[in-house]
């Protein structure tokens, strides 16, 4: 390997190395996601067995809940993205987080077999730059 062929697979080296941080970003967001439909999913579990109870604590956020009644179980508001909410019945909305949940399961499928290949990729360049960059001695 010549100087300018090391210097190229030393960019591509860095390059693959970003991607790969990349990668592990985007599959750390996907696996929050799955943890939020997934709780998302047993809230609502959660909260029709609790409405039949009558009262139930209101998740507000950052560990924040406040009481509320359980007597008026539909329907529920769901954001659909930009701000705008959609009823749906409580049936329709479990419904729509696990068809989520499977989106998520299958972009995360995708990503791990995408880092796996990257990976070896940087294996095999990181390989061959140690080899290039430290040739067997002569004797």
């Amino acid at each position: 390997m010549d100087e300018k062929d090391l210097q190229n697979a030393l960019v591509m080296y860095q390059l693959l190395q970003n991607q790969f941080e990349q990668l592990q970003r985007q599959a750390a967001f996907l696996q929050n996601r799955y943890t939020e439909l997934e709780a998302t999913r047993q809230s609502l579990e959660a909260a029709e067995s609790m409405a039949a109870a009558g009262e139930i604590l209101l998740p507000l956020g950052s560990g924040v809940f406040m009481h509320g009644s359980g007597q008026a179980k539909e329907p529920l508001l769901m954001d659909i993205g930009a701000g705008i909410l959609v009823k749906k019945t409580q049936k329709e909305a479990t419904a729509l987080v696990e068809k989520q949940k499977s989106e998520v399961e299958q972009q995360s499928a995708k990503l791990s077999q995408e880092l796996m290949a990257v990976a070896s990729h940087i294996n095999q360049l990181g390989s061959q730059l140690q080899a290039a960059m430290n040739p067997p001695e002569k004797k």
